[in-house]
């Protein structure tokens, strides 16, 4: 009783398929069309010469024809749908290439010689009476850097067992600039953000963390570098149940997933205060667990989108005002205003200088994450008449 095109979504959300199946059902009815309007041809021409033939008696029944036409359409059929599972088994080994694109994303600039350490410790040179960290990279040669290990895509481990991320090809950045090699610290859980720069563990962290925090930690930050749009994470199917913030706070007996990050944690307090508030400790365990622990995961859209593509089941949607936003600093001990006043500097040149912009194409808009490459051309490829 409705048009084909509104009642596959429907069916799609009824039975909680992925909604991106709907672009496979437009993709068959284009192809369903072109051999509709064939056929149909066929069938009027084929009809029309049968019934003249029985009308002047000419008709005759041959059965040894009739059997090899049954067995030649019998062959085409069966050649038609291997033809079509193995084009559209293709097509969707494809989509789930592109869905394992964060996981070989490799770094665009230069890296610096690098040293990922096992675990956080002190650094095995303290710091003299009255000296600055920035004096210690330059006198040591060496910069050390917090990371966290599961933080999509500011900074994580790819398939090839690298780490990554636009924060990491940062840090990769500011140890060329001073001319240091790079030591990367793992840092596993955010509330120990500052006792690990406390206990100079590292230099400062450089993971995708919200400035925010500075008045939650009492650590200080460097000047913002970039701006994250608060989101939602939630399965595909549930998409169009929370478009807008009115829908969500209309649903009933939600968990939202949180983890321990004050930047989140005040957008819920604000755009969500009778939320019920499920805390997680990693991004990881919202998408990972057997047994869902949340039904909806409260992220920024930049992560999110990154998040998704390693489970496609999986959407983002962003209900919050668009003005809503939340910035990110890099966090660094305090009682250093000499290092921390460098860092502001570099910030702001790399800014300037379009870096974070072309980090931020690659690793958040993914513009270069596949190499382009030239489509196959007649032309070109076997007339060779251009290069």
């Amino acid at each position: 009783f409705t048009k084909v095109t509104i009642a596959i979504p429907f069916l799609l959300n009824q039975f909680h398929l992925p909604a991106d199946l709907f672009h496979l059902f437009l993709l068959t009815g284009i192809v369903n069309g072109h051999v509709s309007s064939l056929t149909g041809a066929m069938h009027l021409f084929a009809f029309t010469a049968i019934a003249a033939a029985m009308v002047t008696k000419t008709a005759r029944f041959n059965r040894g024809r009739a059997g090899a036409a049954v067995a030649v359409t019998s062959l085409l059929i069966a050649a038609c749908i291997v033809t079509t599972r193995s084009y559209l088994g293709w097509i969707l080994s494809q989509n789930e290439e592109r869905g394992r694109v964060i996981d070989s994303m490799q770094m665009i600039t230069e890296p610096a010689p690098v040293t990922v350490l096992e675990k956080a410790e002190p650094n095995p040179r303290p710091l003299l009476e009255g000296q600055s960290r920035l004096d210690r990279i330059r006198e040591t040669g060496v910069i050390r850097v917090g990371y966290f290990t599961e933080n999509l895509p500011f900074s994580y481990v790819n398939a090839q067992g690298t780490v990554v991320g636009l924060d990491v090809e940062m840090a990769h950045r500011l140890a060329l600039d001073l001319g240091a090699a790079l030591e990367l610290v793992p840092i596993q859980r955010p509330e120990n953000l500052g006792r690990h720069l406390e206990e100079d563990h590292c230099d400062l962290i450089m993971s995708g963390f919200g400035a925010g925090a500075s008045h939650y930690l009492e650590i200080p930050f460097t000047h913002n570098y970039l701006e994250l749009t608060p989101a939602l994470v939630v399965l595909d199917h549930l998409q169009r149940k929370f478009d807008t913030l009115e829908e969500v706070l209309a649903a009933e007996g939600i968990r939202f997933g949180v983890v321990n990050d004050p930047d989140i944690k005040r957008i819920v307090n604000s755009k969500l205060p009778s939320a019920e508030v499920v805390e997680i400790s990693r991004f990881a365990d919202f998408f990972e667990t057997a047994t869902p622990i949340a039904d909806i995961l409260v992220i920024s859209a930049e992560a999110g989108s990154a998040w998704t593509l390693r489970h496609p089941e999986y959407q983002v949607v962003v209900p919050f005002d668009s003005r809503v936003r939340w910035a990110l600093g890099y966090p660094v001990a305090p009682g250093d205003p000499e290092f921390l006043r460098f860092l502001d500097l570099w910030v702001d040149l790399m800014r300037s200088e379009g870096v974070i912009a072309s980090l931020h194409d690659h690793w958040i808009l993914g513009r270069t994450a596949v190499p382009s490459t030239q489509r196959w051309s007649v032309v070109k490829d076997v007339l060779h008449w251009v290069d």
